[in-house]
């Protein structure tokens, strides 16, 4: 009886590995893990030069999605969007996507750091561009493969990075 049900696991779990690595592209079954994606730091600077913000993303991969992008040579990207408060100075509510760095190994403790921009709109004052800058909250961060479908998406990216304790 007790090798009928461990051989049924057994099956269950390589079914189930075997439809994480049949999924075409990156999806949200490979970040069911609550620990899959960790963002440590979310910060944001302007860019005077070009009338933007610059979001700086330092993130790590838990095992599931890390084996499938090394595994599957697979690209990802990210994006962010803006917080509705915030969108009237934003020329587009949401980033051009960009691409995530390459994964150099299967070292879970290797953090990365992906650099994203939004533009401004014009005209804004030192004040608005400052208070912008000072309010990092309720920014969204998407990651995907394909466009069409994010695999995750954390509302609030600021705010998740910020209760990650600093050993993780």
């Amino acid at each position: 009886m007790d090798n009928e049900t461990s051989k049924s696991k057994s099956e269950k779990k390589n079914e189930n590995q075997n439809n994480e690595m049949s999924e075409p592209f990156l999806t949200g079954i490979h970040f069911e893990e609550s620990n899959a994606f960790i963002v440590y730091a979310f910060k944001i600077s302007h860019d005077s030069s070009d009338n933007s913000v610059s979001f700086r993303v330092t993130y790590k991969f838990g095992d599931k999605p890390r084996k499938y992008i090394l595994e599957g040579e697979h690209p990802y990207y990210f994006y962010i969007s803006v917080p509705e408060s915030l969108a009237k100075y934003y020329a587009l509510p949401e980033t051009i996507p960009v691409k995530g760095e390459a994964l150099i190994s299967d070292d879970d403790s290797l953090k990365y750091q992906v650099d994203i921009k939004a533009s401004l709109k014009k005209g804004l004052s030192k004040d608005v561009i400052n208070s912008i800058i000072n309010k990092p909250q309720g920014y969204s961060l998407t990651v995907f493969e394909n466009p069409d479908y994010p695999a995750k998406r954390i509302v609030g990216v600021y705010e998740f990075a910020s209760t990650i304790p600093p050993n993780t």
